[in-house]
């Protein structure tokens, strides 16, 4: 049990890694418009509770043999990728998305909103499961 909760650990510290490098170093020149919080919420951690939650059912990444029993190591890899993916996408939404104004949001203003941020998070969460999924695993060696 404790080498899951590590894992699971070491999959969240991965992918929040990989998603500050590209919003705390390309964000910071980026033209962003405001959005709400939510949006980028969901945006964010969607795909990294599916692959969790997937690694909990499946085991996929605890059962891999590699050095020494550190072969559920290897998943930090992905992860940081899918972290910098996310990131990417995130900026890319912000600067390039659908605007909307400050005030009173009303169904004409948040729709197409919700539809691009929904479509770039199913995207997101499937390119951060096929990182994850198939991703190759190590060699199974003794030194």
């Amino acid at each position: 049990m404790a080498d899951r909760i590590f894992l699971m650990f070491l999959m969240t510290a991965a992918y929040g890694i990989g998603f500050a490098l590209v919003r705390w170093t390309v964000g910071f020149v980026a033209p962003v418009r405001p959005v709400p919080v939510g949006l980028s919420l969901v945006l964010i951690v969607a795909p990294l509770l599916l692959c969790m939650a997937l690694e909990w059912g499946a085991q996929f990444w605890d059962n891999t043999p590699g050095a020494v029993g550190t072969g559920a190591l290897v998943v930090a890899a992905p992860m940081l990728l899918a972290g910098m993916l996310a990131g990417a996408v995130f900026l890319g939404l912000r600067a390039f998305g659908p605007a909307v104004d400050s005030g009173y949001m009303s169904r004409e203003n948040i729709a197409p909103l919700l539809v691009a941020w929904g479509w770039a998070t199913i995207g997101l969460s499937a390119a951060t499961f096929a990182l994850y999924r198939y991703w190759p695993e190590p060699r199974a060696q003794l030194f």
